[in-house]
């Protein structure tokens, strides 16, 4: 299901023009998610709109605990 689907919902906000979700290691749970997104220059979501976007979408497990 994820990283896919995870990018999907990113991609779908008004401002991404690409991302991209990889795992990283974490010491708690084994892995977490990371999301690389490129926003346009006037683009507007926060961190918080993006995880808010795959919450909805996907559920809070797969929002990314991390996002550059």
């Amino acid at each position: 299901m994820f990283p896919g689907s995870v990018e999907a919902v990113l991609l779908a906000k008004l401002g991404v023009i690409d991302a991209a979700v990889v795992g990283v290691d974490d010491d708690e749970l084994g892995q977490r998610l990371c999301a690389y997104v490129h926003l346009a220059d006037n683009a507007a979501p926060s961190e918080q709109d993006l995880r808010d976007a795959v919450k909805r979408k996907l559920g809070r497990h797969y929002a990314p605990a991390m996002l550059f």
